[in-house]
């Protein structure tokens, strides 16, 4: 047969009779994502025979001509039975350009697509872009779940999901003559670093259409590889002022808020757009009349990712301190971008600010003060210590003790421990799942979540059963580290789990475990009670081996 680079094959190996069986070598040409086996027992001439059948999802390694090799049945270190080769042709999937992805000559007759969207298909160096896959559905067609697999990305895209829901409809569409309902399922802001042609890998979206329990069916849906053009910011017609990565659409706003009892005022400069907001280089100002303090601009700001990419204000501050009282005159601003939808630069500014200072340099304010006392003769003056309006007003008659207020001064710190001691147990009483706690029952819960599954063996369907397991395994990654596992990357999930302090060979454990869940709920075979039992032990096995590491 002949498949595409991205394509995984299923192969069942089936051993009958007596023996031991052998799986053909395949780690030099295939990598292995999934696995499910189901064992059987048969009688002839009054004898037991156990037949054992093995299923691999198998993924190539590279293009070209590659081969299955022999499965054997051995007794006694001798071959009594062999299975014949079997070759594959691997062929490259054409990247393609976001805008001839989505045009309609080259999508398929079908009636489920999967489309990718992106705006332009050249991006520049720094910039944000929106990354989104649209699921088209026929009118008078249904899908009743879906679900993305992973895939792995180069690592010169930086990711951010731009997902709030699992999945948002847009609109519809029409191709060859038919409506299509649109749906986003995949929807990521990306950004790349340096300039180069970078292939986005082919998605692939798991549907399940029809009817429900044995009506349904599943289908695959691939998008094409992506080739982006990621190019470097023009040098050609950059303006002075233009800081490297300011690339996008954006506004600017600068106004003065003064202090003039202390002596200073704070310039408040604003920039609202879209695009590399989290990377802008402060502001270059220029004061007459004051001295400029540039103060931290970390959290100042409010910056959200959505479908229109990186958008939001970020702001900057400068604190003004004036050399002379006068007349303090900010000049105007200035800031240079680079917008990609015009491929041209711009430079906008703000307005000239001023601010008449009263005072020259920052003041202390204190409290007022009165003379006690005044002269009693022309000739001499008799002064008394100046002493502070709050010391006038008090009543120091009578001793502090014997006021009516000093019990309830004595007795309010302890009044206040009091309640806040309330409020704690209360709190605790109320957050007894808090994330801490439920940390510390992780296990607990996720072997709870086993039993719930084991007690509906027999009942459910397999893949139901299967999504279970999967569903402990990230509920307690989620509850031990606070972090949600489902739908991670694989890339990503191995990376977590080496930073939480896992060996090798416990998160290559937990990685196979869960690509064979995956794999054994898309698969088209019956799942035995046998190998379902068999998932929840090595799922319990896993849980106490994370449960020792911590």
């Amino acid at each position: 047969r002949s498949i595409t680079d991205d394509d995984d094959v299923q192969v069942t190996f089936t051993f009958e009779g007596q023996g031991q069986g052998e799986l053909p070598d395949l780690d030099a040409e295939w990598q292995t994502v999934g696995t499910s086996q189901q064992i059987s027992t048969n009688f002839v001439n009054g004898q037991m025979y156990r037949n054992r059948a093995q299923t691999l999802v198998l993924r190539p390694k590279r293009q070209g001509r590659l081969t299955i090799g022999s499965a054997r049945i051995t007794q006694g270190g001798r071959v009594v039975a062999q299975s014949s080769p079997v070759q594959v042709i691997v062929r490259g999937l054409q990247a393609l350009t976001p805008s001839a992805a989505e045009r309609e000559q080259n999508l398929p007759a079908s009636p489920f697509l999967l489309v990718p969207r992106i705006a332009r298909d050249i991006q520049y160096v720094g910039e944000p872009f929106v990354v989104e896959y649209i699921l088209l559905i026929e009118d008078g067609q249904r899908v009743t779940d879906f679900g993305m697999r992973d895939v792995e990305y180069p690592g010169a895209i930086q990711r951010e999901s731009a997902m709030e829901e699992r999945f948002e409809r847009v609109g519809t569409r029409k191709l060859n003559g038919k409506n299509y309902a649109e749906a986003v399922v995949f929807r990521e802001v990306w950004k790349v670093l340096q300039p180069e042609v970078v292939t986005a890998p082919s998605q692939k979206l798991i549907i399940e259409v029809g009817g429900r329990s044995f009506m349904r069916n599943r289908k695959t849906l691939k998008a094409p590889p992506l080739k982006l053009d990621v190019r470097p910011v023009p040098s050609r017609g950059r303006p002075s002022g233009y800081r490297e990565g300011a690339v996008g659409k954006f506004q600017i706003t600068a106004e003065i808020d003064a202090d003039d009892a202390r002596g200073r005022a704070l310039l408040d400069v604003k920039i609202t757009g879209v695009g590399s907001l989290r990377t802008l280089d402060v502001p270059k100002i220029s004061v007459s009349g004051a001295v400029v303090q540039e103060l931290p601009n970390d959290g100042n700001g409010e910056i959200k990712v959505d479908n229109s990419g990186v958008s939001g204000t970020v702001g900057f501050q400068y604190l003004l301190t004036p050399e002379r009282v006068g007349t303090v005159f900010v000049k105007p601003i200035e800031f240079s971008f680079f917008d990609p939808d015009k491929s041209e630069f711009t430079t906008i500014r703000t307005s000239q600010l001023t601010w008449n200072a009263k005072t020259a340099g920052p003041q202390r304010i204190n409290r007022p003060l009165v003379q006690a006392d005044t002269p009693v003769s022309g000739v001499e003056r008799i002064f008394r210590p100046i002493i502070i309006e709050a010391v006038l007003s008090s009543d120091s008659s009578q001793p502090t003790s014997r006021k009516v207020w000093f019990p309830y001064a004595v007795a309010a710190p302890f009044a206040v421990f009091l309640a806040f001691e309330l409020m704690r147990v209360v709190r605790k009483f109320n957050t007894s799942d808090s994330t801490k706690g439920r940390r510390r029952r992780a296990g607990l819960l996720a072997q709870k979540q086993l039993l719930q599954v084991e007690g509906n063996l027999g009942k459910g369907h397999g893949p139901e059963l299967y999504a279970g397991i999967a569903s402990a395994l990230h509920g307690y990654l989620n509850d031990k580290h606070g972090t949600a596992t489902t739908g991670m990357a694989k890339q990503r999930l191995t990376s977590l789990l080496k930073e939480q302090g896992y060996d090798s060979a416990l998160a290559d454990a937990i990685l196979v475990e869960l690509e064979a869940y995956d794999a054994a709920r898309f698969s088209p075979s019956r799942a035995s009670e046998t190998q379902l039992k068999a998932a929840l032990s090595r799922a319990r096995g896993l849980i106490e081996r994370m449960e020792a590491h911590s």
